[in-house]
């Protein structure tokens, strides 16, 4: 096949069979790299291969640049539209995996020589490590999905806020956790979600200083280890436990409060654990608790990937309204807009549980 690059942009030369080849007439169909191209033969029969060899079919770009000659694919059938997104999903997690290994590759490095602290405004800290993360995320999505928005947590910071994210667009958070990142402890994770109308539909979490990570896609949930050399490997299924008769509480490590207290009074837990970052989720996406209340300040892309984890493993996070925790920044004029209210995320509620208290969205602490 013959693909003709130009300052627009790549063209995949379109011929009907009623169309002579090597006219100038012949349609021209825009797509992208790599494995979209593949995607846009299988979607459009009437795309079709060019051997370089054939000389009736020996087209060009009318701009005139030079021609790339590319492998010869057979026209595709066409497929369903579950194969489709299932095919699209596993090329947009592999993504996330390559971005998500390379920045916790450059946090490892902080990490290990020591990081340079200074304070947001909202006095929350913030190290090299995040940027060097975060800028990485961003070439990765930016070179895969340049179509769809990205909504990063040190790019907002940096006053870089979309007014209108659409129905379809990415969260980040680079270095979720990092008062465990700048305190040694391993409890720091790497996050990127898709969201679709509100809702978290694949997702990675990645925590690089334990060698583990999660991954969410077409209602699956799974975890894999990472070898020293940054390789993927031990991909399991996980999913949530029904709740137990002795429930296991996760408990914020930095934020735990009196609402959180009472939670744990009212739903008469008795044991806990305390855990940084996203890793909540996890924990309870593999079955290895059961509740996780959330009574201050988190922002989207905090749990966003999280989320997405825990439901495609079978559990919830629901607000204190008892309605699916949702993901809609629709007029996006400060970060305030782009904060959680409190909720309480579960591996699988109870048959019958109380009300969780109430309590109106709160700042950090």
């Amino acid at each position: 096949m013959q693909i003709s690059r130009c300052r627009t942009g790549p063209h995949l030369r379109r011929c009907d069979q009623k169309d002579k080849p090597g006219k100038d007439t012949a349609r021209r169909k825009k797509v992208a790299d790599g494995p979209r191209l593949a995607r846009a033969l299988a979607d459009d029969p009437g795309l079709h291969t060019v051997r370089p060899s054939d000389p009736a079919h020996r087209g060009h770009c009318l701009c005139g640049y030079r021609k790339v000659t590319l492998p010869t694919y057979s026209t595709a059938k066409r497929r369903s539209d579950s194969e489709r997104e299932n095919t699209d999903c596993r090329e947009m997690l592999d993504v996330f995996k390559r971005a998500a290994l390379e920045a916790g590759q450059a946090i490892l490095e902080v990490y290990h020589a020591g990081p340079h602290v200074h304070l947001k405004r909202d006095s929350s800290p913030v190290t090299e490590a995040d940027e060097r993360a975060e800028a990485i995320i961003l070439r990765h999505l930016a070179g895969a999905f340049p179509e769809i928005a990205v909504i990063a947590e040190e790019s907002v910071e940096a006053g870089k806020l979309p007014q209108n994210a659409g129905a379809t667009f990415f969260l980040v958070d680079p270095l979720d956790g990092t008062r465990e990142f700048i305190n040694k402890n391993d409890d720091f994770t790497v996050n990127i979600a898709l969201i679709r109308d509100g809702v978290p539909v694949a997702g990675i979490v990645y925590a690089p200083a334990k060698h583990v990570g999660y991954t969410a896609h077409n209602g699956q949930a799974e975890k894999f280890s990472v070898s020293n050399a940054f390789e993927i490997h031990d991909l399991q299924p996980i999913a949530s436990r029904a709740y137990a008769k002795t429930p296991v509480a996760l408990i914020s490590r930095s934020h735990c409060n009196a609402e959180t207290e009472a939670f744990v009074v009212t739903h008469h837990i008795t044991e806990f654990a305390s855990i940084g970052s996203s890793l909540k989720f996890c924990l309870l996406a593999e079955g290895k608790a059961d509740v996780y209340p959330r009574y201050s300040r988190t922002m989207l892309w905090d749990t966003a990937a999280g989320d997405a984890v825990l439901r495609a493993a079978g559990g919830i996070t629901l607000g204190l309204d008892g309605q699916p925790l949702t993901y809609h920044p629709a007029d996006i004029r400060t970060s305030a807009d782009l904060a959680n209210p409190s909720f309480v995320a579960w591996g699988r509620p109870p048959a019958a549980c109380p009300p969780a208290p109430r309590r109106p969205k709160h700042e950090k602490s």
